[in-house]
């Protein structure tokens, strides 16, 4: 046990230190974006800062006093996203607007299918969308993004209450407020993506994870009941986005130092034989969809998803096709419509390639750039603009209606188009409160600790950057997957920073 004991202690001591450097980084590379704003912006910016400096009384007042009626600040957030979804123009674009023609027949048959066979992760948003359109025809849009309504914010508010019992109403607080800014008071949900999607299944996670590790008097039957819903739920999040698994394997590496062998190996036995099942069955379920043909052999692999990682931003789809069809022959090629780029041998080439044209300077500094691009936008990589100016989209069949009133032309440009020069305003804005976040999140690991709560939440975070950094990464986006976690510790951070100053007090009262 002692032995166990020392391990944990070396082990999480590690963790802390790596994951100080990490937000030190992002800290760095995040106050750089504000490099970007105008001398106005600046000064608003300063002044911002410098009324909280001045009168921390008055704020710690007006933060106090919403924090008493949140839910009133999420109905706010709802007739706020309502109200988006009603004057925008561009409503979904990219990826997921090639899922939602396909789901809702307006591409061919064809074109979904090629789609879907090279990227079938995005098999399941089809089928999501598919069933809504079924039952609904054209009005489906509204009922999914109804949906992604209450996605993002019963995730708020799910999170809030697993924080509340376990951290404390302090750390709580923290949370939701941060949760408000960066998705509940955004247009994100719009993006019909699994991104807001996955949210409350993070949340949800969370919770039976608590109670599954941390009551204080642990019963058999409730144990059992936490370890089998933890299982079915990770399994429709693995299902939705892959990543949705580093958390449990955080979870059970940090529990095998600290839990109660029997009680530990009891929960792993049955989260394992649970999700297995379950995923299993999922899967059947996905394999026997008549929907969409889906060709297998099409199919993008992990490898690629690795080689397109190895593009020095991470995310260059040019560079990657490019570097991929030096490999491609007759002897690769599937059939008309397909030359077998994505097939291992061919992709195996391309990373060896990859890996022999880096030295180590532009390999750190391929790894640097990438991890700065992962976490440096406070608008999570929000990216819409002008539909004229995007690729594939899906137009808002309600933006006629609205396309010259003057409120929602405002709104269009302060808030949700981002090739737009007011735009700016919210960009700044957001990328202050995103520094203020960070700042928690660094404090976090300032101080070492040995919490196993926060040493899971720290790891899980850790993976999912190991991840992004290891696959397709460059995008903030990303991060929205692992933010609940984030969250979290930048909240625990700020209560360590405030316990240092109520003792600093007590010491110098003396």
């Amino acid at each position: 046990m002692k032995m166990l004991q020392k391990c944990y202690s070396i082990f999480n001591y590690s963790l802390t230190v790596v994951m100080l450097l990490i937000g030190l980084y992002w800290l760095v590379t995040s106050s750089l974006v504000l490099a970007g704003a105008t001398q106005v912006m600046l000064a608003l910016i300063v002044i911002l800062l410098a009324f909280f400096a001045l009168f921390p009384s008055l704020f710690k007042a007006c933060y106090r006093f919403l924090m008493k009626y949140k839910v009133v600040l999420l109905v706010f957030a709802i007739i706020y996203q309502i109200l988006l979804v009603l004057v925008t123009n561009l409503m979904i674009r990219s990826d997921a607007a090639m899922v939602f023609s396909g789901a809702t027949r307006i591409v061919d048959h064809g074109i979904i299918s090629l789609y879907l066979s090279r990227y079938p992760n995005n098999l399941l948003l089809f089928l999501y969308e598919r069933f809504f359109y079924n039952l609904f025809s054209e009005n489906a849009v509204w009922v999914m993004q109804g949906f992604n309504i209450f996605y993002a914010n019963s995730a708020g508010w799910l999170l809030y209450k697993v924080v509340q019992k376990q951290f404390g109403q302090g750390i709580a607080d923290g949370v939701f407020t941060f949760y408000l800014f960066f998705i509940a008071f955004t247009p994100q949900f719009l993006t019909m993506y699994t991104d807001i999607m996955v949210l409350p299944v993070i949340a949800l996670q969370l919770y039976f994870i608590f109670e599954l590790f941390y009551p204080r008097r642990k019963e058999v039957g409730k144990g059992v009941l936490a370890a089998v819903l933890f299982a079915l739920i990770t399994a429709i999040g693995v299902w939705l986005r892959p990543t949705l698994i580093i958390l449990p394997l955080a979870v059970f590496l940090v529990q095998a130092f600290v839990q109660n062998w029997k009680w530990y190996l009891q929960a792993l036995f049955v989260f394992l034989s649970v999700f297995i099942l379950s995923y299993k069955g999922l899967m059947i379920v996905k394999n026997s969809q008549k929907e969409v043909v889906i060709h297998k052999e099409y199919s993008i692999t992990a490898l690629a998803y690795i080689d397109l990682g190895l593009t020095y931003v991470g995310t260059d789809q040019i560079d990657f096709q490019t570097g991929l069809s030096q490999f491609v022959s007759d002897e690769t090629r599937v059939d008309d419509n397909y030359d077998g780029r994505f097939s291992n041998e061919v992709v195996l080439k391309d990373i060896k390639r990859r890996l022999e044209e880096y030295t180590l300077s532009t390999f750190v500094g391929h790894i640097l750039y990438k991890q700065n691009l992962t976490m440096r936008d406070g608008t999570l990589g929000w990216n819409y603009q002008d539909a004229s100016k995007e690729g594939f989209y899906y137009i808002n069949p309600l933006y006629a209606k609205t396309e010259h009133h003057p409120i929602a032309q405002k709104i269009r440009n302060y808030l949700l188009y981002t090739d737009q020069p007011t735009y700016n305003y919210y960009r700044y804005f957001i990328q202050v409160v995103y520094i203020i976040l960070i700042i928690g999140f660094v404090c976090q690991f300032v101080w070492y600790s040995s919490d196993s709560k926060a040493s899971m939440l720290s790891l899980a975070v850790f993976g999912g950057l190991l991840f992004l950094m290891i696959f397709e990464g460059g995008k903030t986006r990303y991060l929205i997957q692992f933010l609940p976690q984030i969250l979290i510790l930048s909240g625990i951070g700020y209560a360590q920073l405030n316990q240092k100053f109520k003792q600093r007090r007590k010491d110098s009262e003396r």
